[in-house]
């Protein structure tokens, strides 16, 4: 019988920094699966960076900012596990 085992890894995330604060996002590769299929909509996007940004900072947020968090995200998971947002 064929077997695998699974390891539990670290979390690697994307540093923000916001003013004076700075904020973790998990990468791609550290989150599961079906949150990361969820990503592929906006809606997806804002519910998870709401998840990992406090409400005070997603309340000023403008949508260049969003697009510049999520591009540096995207092209971290893609350098962390070669996925491509998109791709999953």
């Amino acid at each position: 019988m064929a077997e695998v085992t699974l390891k539990k890894r670290d979390t690697e995330v994307l540093k923000i920094n916001i003013g004076d604060k700075a904020y973790s996002l998990p990468l791609g590769g550290s989150i599961p699966y079906k949150q990361l299929k969820n990503l592929k909509t906006e809606d997806g996007i804002f519910e998870f960076l709401s998840a990992h940004l406090p409400p005070e900072i997603m309340d000023v947020l403008s949508t260049e900012d969003i697009k510049t968090i999520f591009s540096a995200w995207g092209e971290a998971t893609k350098k962390q596990s070669g996925l491509k947002l998109g791709e999953s």
